[in-house]
């Protein structure tokens, strides 16, 4: 994860779901959160996601 902990567990609050994962985007970069435990997340930025995936998040994180 290249957020501090504290815009990390932001961005996490604001994840939509999509596809059974957790997405979101902050500064032109996209994330997943993938969950590990109960309320634990792994969260890492993501490059590979589909164009479906980025059409959304694009919508929802202007």
């Amino acid at each position: 994860m290249d957020l501090r902990d504290e815009e990390a567990q932001d961005l996490l609050n604001k994840a939509v779901e999509i596809k059974g994962r957790l997405y979101a985007k902050k500064n032109g970069y996209y994330y997943a959160f993938q969950n590990e435990r109960d309320i634990d997340y792994h969260g890492y930025r993501v490059d590979d996601v589909g164009e479906d995936v980025k059409y959304q998040l694009d919508k929802e994180f202007t």
